[in-house]
């Protein structure tokens, strides 16, 4: 809309160009275009436009106004000689310069078609126009060029700051919004500015200065830093232009040159630069000085010069004493200066037959480091880049002010141990019941303080162990004030520090009881001079046994010994049956054995060895076998005819009537005489009362002198006639 607009101003000149009319008075901007003017008396309380034009018709000015009567903005007309359109201003309601469109190429275009370009002349084509638009002060701060079309090519813009000074003009390739150039003005306190040209790409292209009478300024010295002392003549300057030949000129605070110095090569050019003059001077630390550069650039011949003062320097490197004990765990350290210090640096020089990498370790002090100076020890901040124990030789390394480097002497051998030692307590355990006052402990390496504390419900308690402080296994007797007057102790911890002063982990252990008593053990089975079938074991123990021993020895042959241990046997004291413990079946049947029997309590206290004499193992149950009566046998007095394998300890004759209760069985012990071996005839004797006539089963067991027990001899069916007693 706006390029159209600009296209129906260009066309006036046609439009018009038949007109002798010099007011005409329009409803619209469109019926300028077409010269549909109407009589003044339409346009009264509208908005409207009026314009005045030349006899060639062309217009002078065009205004517009609301509805009010009240001027809006205002338009004039300037033509060439030829007639051609050369500008037209705008005007708002306040009669203030807003737009100004020029026509061809003004000095502004052709400078920016040349650089966008990169051509040194261009042809000045009448048919392009460019507008600048202006603040309510009339300066402009915005320039954009435009082809014949109507369509933007280019635009300057100028940015100002409040105080109306410009501080940026960027020129933008249009409609690609390219920033192809750009300045920037930065302003000083002193009424200069500096100048900053940048290209396309961002790059610095130019860096000018200028004083407050605009003149412009090459050579800035940078001025010395007044809390500063320097060990070496340096200057710090920045050049806006590149020098043919410059110098620079040393004087004392009388104003005597004591030293010219030519600056060359790279100081020469433009930039920022710091260059040594002097890398050893000899002059007096307590005056001041001042430093002054001149100059002659390639094409404007002698620059204005400039000059610091106030340099002051230092050139005696910093005295230093560095302390630190012999042996450490820490690197602590204290040290002396007789100066402030700019940095510094622990030099901790490894021992390669102590230390295994050979490289440096570097302690860098912090700024707060560097002021404890002559103060109490302190341990650095990165204190942990000491990270290998070994012996070392340490220096200290220091930089004053002025960058004089001193060092302390050497501190040649100093022992790094950040180990801390170990303590272990191997008995008691935790939770043990002990059944001895000892306290069975070691150290990895000797201690410079041994600690014991003991806590029971009557206190706490310290004991110093400082006779036992050296490296390796110890045995500490716990105090009987202790052991007698408590049950239990709660907690017994041991702390140590070694030389080094590393502090070792606290070894611990707790609830520990004590008992000394023997326990009481009895054997109830089996008994000295008897048979036995098996291994088991019948005890009676006055409290809870831990372990178990037992041992079978062959009297026939000493040399046959089976021993057994047992763990977990009793958790509480009474009767305990152990069911043939784990002899693996070693011992020989009709062998003599005799046992011994021992336990151990839960605090370690053995019973008194237990012996049983003279055991005949037999494991064969023995056998029984019945002659007479066969089976369906008819008799008028039962008597049973039998056999034994072997001598018995006790034996049973059953007799049942043929499908009667079980309960009705009647039993017979075989008197003693029945009992050896050989064949045997027996007649039971019936109770008083009960029937003897009728059909029966009948069957023999017997048990021998080990406890085995014979399969019962059966006879499944006899008849008695009779109840005749025998």
């Amino acid at each position: 809309m706006k390029h159209n607009m600009i296209f129906g101003m260009l066309l006036l000149t046609l439009v018009f160009g038949q007109s002798d009319r010099s007011l005409k008075y329009f409803l619209t901007e469109t019926d300028i275009l077409s010269d549909h003017s109407v009589p003044k008396i339409e346009v009264r309380h509208k908005a409207h436009w009026e314009g005045r034009f030349d006899e060639q018709g062309r217009p002078l000015s065009l205004e517009s106004y609301d509805r009010d009567d009240q001027l809006i903005l205002r338009r004039k007309y300037r033509y060439d000689d030829n007639g051609n359109l050369e500008t037209r201003d705008e005007y708002n309601r306040e009669d203030k310069l807003t737009s100004r469109m020029s026509m061809g190429l003004d000095e502004d275009a052709l400078r920016f078609v040349k650089y966008l370009y990169g051509v040194d002349q261009v042809l000045s084509w009448g048919d392009r126009f460019t507008i600048r638009r202006y603040t309510l002060d009339g300066i402009p701060f915005e320039t954009t060029f435009y082809e014949a079309d109507g369509m933007p090519y280019g635009k300057i813009e100028d940015v100002r700051d409040s105080a109306g000074n410009t501080r940026y003009t960027i020129w933008t390739r249009l409609p690609e919004r390219e920033v192809i150039r750009r300045w920037e003005y930065i302003y000083s306190s002193n009424g200069g500015h500096t100048l900053k040209q940048y290209d396309r790409s961002g790059k610095l292209i130019e860096f000018k200065t200028y004083n407050s009478q605009e003149q412009r300024v090459i050579i800035q010295i940078a001025p010395p830093d007044s809390n500063r002392r320097l060990n070496r003549i340096e200057l710090s300057y920045r050049l806006s232009d590149t020098l043919r030949t410059a110098g620079a000129v040393l004087s004392d605070s009388s104003g005597l040159i004591l030293n010219r110095y030519p600056i060359t090569g790279n100081g020469l050019l433009p930039g920022q630069h710091r260059i040594i003059l002097d890398e050893n001077p000899v002059l007096d630390d307590d005056n001041m000085y001042s430093i002054r550069m001149e100059g002659e650039t390639l094409h404007e011949g002698d620059c204005q010069p400039d000059s610091a003062q106030g340099y002051r320097f230092d050139t005696h490197p910093p005295i230093l004493r560095l302390k630190i004990d012999s042996l450490v765990s820490v690197p602590t350290m204290m040290f002396t200066t007789n100066e402030p210090l700019q940095e510094a640096t622990v030099v901790w020089m490894p021992d390669s037959t102590t230390v295994l990498s050979p490289t440096p370790r570097l302690i860098p002090l912090t700024r707060a480091e560097l002021l404890m100076g002559d103060s109490a020890g302190f341990l650095p901040q990165f204190a942990e880049n000491l990270n290998e124990e070994g012996t070392y030789r340490v220096s200290l390394l220091a930089r004053d002010f002025a960058g004089n480097l001193g060092k302390s002497p050497a501190i040649q051998t100093i022992r790094f141990d950040p180990t801390p030692p170990e303590i272990r307590i191997e008995a008691p355990e935790s939770q043990a019941i002990a059944n001895n006052p000892f306290l069975r402990f070691s150290t990895s390496e000797d201690l410079a303080v041994l600690t014991a504390w003991i806590s029971t419900t009557s206190g706490r308690f310290r004991y110093d162990l400082s006779d036992q402080s050296t490296a390796g296994k110890h045995v500490w007797r716990i105090p009987e004030s202790i052991i007698e007057t408590v049950d239990k102790i709660q907690r017994i911890a041991l702390l140590g520090m070694d030389v080094a002063g590393n502090s070792a982990d606290t070894a611990l252990v707790r609830n520990i009881r004590f008992d000394f008593d023997m326990p009481v053990l009895t054997v109830i089975y089996p008994q000295s001079h008897s048979f036995i079938k098996d291994g088991n074991l019948s005890i009676i123990a006055n409290e809870a046994l831990e372990i178990f021993k037992v041992n079978w020895q062959s009297i026939s042959d000493d040399t046959v010994v089976f021993k057994i241990t047992i763990s977990n046997v009793m958790n509480r004291p009474g009767e305990k049956t152990l069911l043939d413990p784990p002899i693996e079946r070693k011992l020989v049947l009709g062998n003599f054995y005799n046992l011994e029997v021992m336990g151990l309590d839960s605090a370690g206290n053995p019973s008194t060895w237990v012996t049983i004499d003279s055991l005949e193992y037999d494991p064969v149950s023995p056998e029984l076998l019945i002659t007479q009566p066969e089976y369906g046998a008819e008799m008028d007095t039962l008597k049973v005819a039998f056999e034994i394998s072997e001598v018995l300890s006790v034996g049973w004759l059953y007799l049942q009537k043929l499908e009667a209760a079980e309960s009705d069985t009647m039993i017979f012990r075989l008197p003693d005489s029945l009992l050896s071996t050989g064949p045997h005839l027996y007649y039971p004797l019936f109770q008083a009362g009960r029937e003897q006539f009728g059909e029966y089963k009948l069957w023999l067991i017997g048990e021998d002198k080990a406890g085995n027990v014979s399969e019962a001899a059966r006879v499944n069916k006899i008849r008695l006639l009779s109840s005749d007693v025998p």
